[in-house]
């Protein structure tokens, strides 16, 4: 084995060292670290073999019968020569099988946790633990199996780990090939080199097959030359495989190092390759003068305390933050790469996964890539109604339901309840699902589901209930007459109360049906989830509809085997998933097509530079650097006993290093997105050729940029002369849809009738409603003409609700006790404090002088109508508020809706803020 250390490894520079080195690029055998590294470098006409790809071929052909998978059918350099789309489609099917068996195995490892917990070979406390966080538990066993380490080497003294142990060394006795990968790999590396045993020559011989298989045969007496490209880390068995390969005696390896010996940005390859004994080859650094470009240079210059020179970086970078994924959202799809018609900027990511699939919820035009089958409405329908069961070791399953799953499966148009797929009812039901909060049980939503019919039924029809053949001017003078149905679970009809009550009863009844037979065999439990989901099949492309059936066809050897409930469940979320869960290989994705591509795909720009802009997204300092865990839970490096320690030296130093320096790693990316674009020759004529951006609020949290990217940013409240001499681009926010154009046309509105008809069809309206308009003209629009209801939708509106509709039925003659029975019916939800302040803050109560229209104010603060007040000329709010003119409601110059408020005070309170393009949020 040999290492070479250059400072750039583009295509150019490789070959000459590979030259110098004795071989050529055409002449070598390419094994890469990821998937996207090896594509970028097949484009030039030579197999270049993922190392994840390399060890399925060593690991795959020795696992037991029914969860092989042999060498026969993966392309190789003949392949890849005739036709490049044919050894891509090639690849992507041998691993496509390589996949069904690992689900395979992935479902057996479950069912022998599940066995032993159910059988008392575990503590039940314990056991109930694992079992609720299996993935996490079984990815650490396997992680640490791959590394070489057994049950064995492990004396935990806590009950937790202690556990877990029993619960690995149960997986292994029941599941032989969970241990394949370590048998096949961890063997001394002289045994494999002199074939002395048994056991080294099958080593020997899987490497040989694997070989040839990826990169075709040897000429007699030939050598073959294996030069590993861009493992800036590696893991435990591909440190071990480079060990094995060196015992080859007809193999000779070379590994490419990227560092020039200096820069922090190259720190990892020198953890893994010089700072640490790990029986690795000394590395031979070869001098060269490459030319970074002006954004990675500015990044060398940050990362050595030098100044940043702003001029020349502010033309080639700029760093963005949105302010929410909508934001995001829209200037992806705005500004992605389009293809060759259109090109655009190519998307990288941290966490680029939930990105990609914010993007597909946000962005209604998005088609490219493959679709997720749990995206999909069947998936949603599966995987929501399998999400509320929740197994209970020695007791019947619980069944707990949500809101967020209850509108998965009515939405998904697959329950068989009369209405499910009218978009009407379904906008009813997410209207009342508020009503429905503190449910947890199905019980609870079955009575609280009655109880809403009820009171819609005898209740609020009486006063006046929501009908669907009534037009606007009629139903906005209804709402007004019957104030709870300011309450968006009250402003419903009666038949889409009844659709409400039905749809709760049918996902109750569906929930029991599937947990009726604790245990059955597969075959009955699989048959009714085809069932299910072959309808939903029926919609999709026949290409993702064969996965899914493959996918249920690689467990048919399990017809007879007894599985539970809770195993049902992984079964459904292994199908519905499109990779295999417990990876030890190390597969990045095989898509050809990603949304968002992870930052780990940015080790290709090292060997070729983009032609396109790049766009690094998601640069928090929660998501990057990227964090990676040690052992893995539930398991500590202090639990591994004293004896093994020793043995598996390096496996755990590498483990640990790679734990302590991810950030280093992510570092090394960051410089080859920053040294892989193109540089402007014309700055002031084009965009940017390079982006870095994060989302400031995500998932209900608060963002900043990372340390990472503030590097090269102007410092934040620095003296002005401080800053210049610092240097960096400055942060700036993106601007919102309005500051930019229209992604696509959109209907103009007609233009409007006579003055006379329509100053007549404005005062047809009633005032207590258009009075609003007073405050802000696009508010009335909003709230009372557009959408599905003028009901308040958040919390603390419903809040301020209650005391001010109590009052105002106990004043216009309502028995007290009657009206409080109603109120507290509807606001049930709420607990009996917030009900008790709520009445104390009213300003509507007998006695009072305030009208009944501003039920949404509160002695301590008007909620958002205090230009309608000032407007009106009644501060005290005695008098209800008089109509605006017609002009406020509808301006003569052509427009869907009137202008927004200039105060920001009125956006602050508005009730319909979300929905509004032009609030003000200063």
């Amino acid at each position: 084995m040999s290492a070479i250390a250059v400072p750039s490894v583009r295509r150019d520079d490789l070959a000459t060292v590979l030259f110098e080195a004795g071989t050529s690029w055409s002449q070598a055998n390419h094994v890469t670290a990821t998937v996207s590294l090896s594509r970028v470098m097949q484009e030039t006409g030579r197999v270049a073999l993922p190392i994840a790809a390399l060890l399925d071929l060593i690991v795959l052909p020795a696992r037991p019968h029914g969860l092989s998978q042999g060498v026969e059918g993966f392309p190789g350099q003949n392949v890849l020569s005739r036709s490049p789309e044919e050894y891509q489609k090639a690849r992507r099917q041998w691993r496509e099988r390589a996949g069904w068996c690992q689900f395979r195995l992935e479902f057996l490892m479950g069912n022998a946790l599940q066995s032993a917990v159910r059988l008392g070979t575990l503590p039940l406390q314990e056991g109930t633990i694992l079992l609720r966080n299996r993935r996490e538990f079984l990815r650490t066993i396997t992680a640490l199996a791959a590394a070489g380490m057994r049950p064995a080497d492990f004396t935990p003294t806590s009950q937790l780990p202690e556990a877990a142990i029993r619960g690995w060394a149960q997986v292994e006795a029941e599941v032989p090939a969970f241990t394949t990968l370590r048998d096949a790999l961890w063997i001394d590396p002289v045994e494999v080199a002199t074939g002395r045993s048994a056991r080294g020559r099958d080593v020997a011989q899987f490497l040989r097959d694997a070989l040839q298989a990826g990169f075709g045969p040897l000429e007699n007496g030939a050598r073959r030359t294996l030069v590993h490209h861009g493992f800036y880390f590696y893991t435990p068995p591909q440190w071990q495989l480079f060990q094995l390969l060196a015992g080859l005696h007809e193999v000779d390896q070379i590994f490419v190092v990227h560092d020039d010996g200096r820069s922090p940005a190259f720190k990892t390859w020198r953890r893994f390759f010089t700072e640490n004994d790990w029986q690795m080859p000394p590395v031979e650094y070869r001098s060269a003068r490459p030319r970074p470009t002006v954004c990675a240079d500015a990044y060398r210059a940050a990362l050595t305390g030098q100044p940043v020179d702003s001029k020349a970086l502010a033309h080639q970078a700029e760093v963005v933050s949105y302010r929410n994924a909508a934001e995001f959202a829209r200037h992806w799809a705005a500004t992605r790469d389009k293809g060759t018609e259109s090109p655009g900027s190519l998307f990288y990511g941290a966490a680029s996964k939930a990105l990609a699939r914010l993007v597909r919820r946000l962005d209604r035009d998005q088609a490219s890539g493959s679709v997720d089958l749990s995206e999909l409405p069947v998936g949603s329908f599966l995987l929501g109604l399998h999400r509320c069961i929740h197994p209970t070791v020695g007791a019947h399953p619980r069944l707990r339901l949500s809101s967020e799953r209850l509108l998965d499966i009515v939405s998904s148009g697959y329950l068989d309840v009369p209405g499910s797929g009218d978009t009407r009812a379904l906008a009813a039901l997410r209207r009342c699902i508020q009503f429905f909060d503190g449910c947890d049980t199905v019980d609870q939503w079955i009575t609280r589901a009655e109880a809403l019919h009820r009171l819609i039924v005898d209740e609020v029809a009486a006063r006046g209930a929501r009908r669907l053949d009534e037009d606007d001017r009629e139903r906005i003078a209804r709402q007004l007459d019957n104030q709870v149905r300011m309450l968006p679970w009250a402003d419903l009809s009666v038949e889409e109360a009844a659709f409400v009550r039905d749809a709760v009863q049918a996902v109750v009844t569906l929930l029991n049906e599937t947990v009726a037979q604790e245990s059955a065999t597969f075959d009955v439990h699989l048959s009714t989830l085809r069932d299910r989901m072959e309808r939903g099949l029926r919609d999709l492309p026949a290409a993702e509809a064969q996965e899914v059936r493959s996918k249920f066809n690689s467990f048919g050897d399990l017809g007879d085997t007894v599985v539970h409930v809770d195993e049902v469940i992984e079964i459904v979320q292994m199908v519905l998933g499109r990779k295999p869960d417990f990876d030890t290989a190390g597969h990045d994705s095989e898509d050809d097509d990603s949304l968002v591509r992870p930052l780990r795909s940015l080790d290709a720009l090292g060997f070729a530079a983009s032609h396109r802009p790049l766009h690094l997204a998601n640069l928090s300092e929660t998501s990057f650097p990227s964090r990676v865990g040690g052992l893995g839970w539930p398991l500590r490096e202090s639990d591994v006993n004293a004896v093994s320690r020793d043995a598996h030296e390096i496996s755990l130093g590498i483990l640990r290093t790679r734990s302590q320096d991810a950030g280093q790693g992510d570092l090394y990316l960051l410089h080859l997105g920053l040294d892989g674009v193109p540089e402007l020759t014309e700055p002031e004529a084009t965009a940017h050729p390079l982006t870095l951006s994060w989302i400031k609020e995500l998932d209900g949290d608060l963002h900043h940029a990372s340390s990472l990217v503030t590097l090269i940013t102007e410092p934040a409240g620095a003296d002005e002369r401080v800053a210049e001499f610092v240097g960096g681009v400055s942060i700036h926010p993106w601007q919102g849809p309005a500051q930019h154009p229209a992604l696509r046309e959109v209907l103009q509105p007609p233009p409007s009738p006579g003055a006379p008809d329509l100053d007549s069809a404005v005062a047809s309206l009633d005032a207590r409603a258009t009075a609003v308009a007073h405050a802000c003209p696009r508010r009335f629009a909003l709230q009372w003409l557009l959408g599905d209801t003028p009901a308040f939708r958040s919390p603390h509106h419903h809040a301020m609700l209650y005391g001010n509709v109590l009052g105002a039925m106990r004043r216009n003659g309502e028995a007290e006790d009657q009206a409080r029975r109603l109120c507290d019916d509807l606001w049930r939800q709420f607990t009996r404090g917030e009900r008790s302040s709520s009445e104390a803050k009213a300003v509507i109560y007998p006695g009072s002088n305030t009208a009944d229209e501003w039920n949404l104010t509160l002695t301590s603060r008007p909620a958002g109508y205090q230009a309608a007040f000032r407007t009106a000329g009644d501060h005290r709010r005695k008098r209800p508020p008089q109509a605006p003119e017609a002009d406020l409601l509808a301006p003569e110059r052509l427009q869907f809706l009137p202008p927004g408020a200039d105060d920001p005070e009125v956006c602050r309170h508005c009730p319909v803020r979300d929905r509004c393009l032009a609030a003000r949020r200063d």
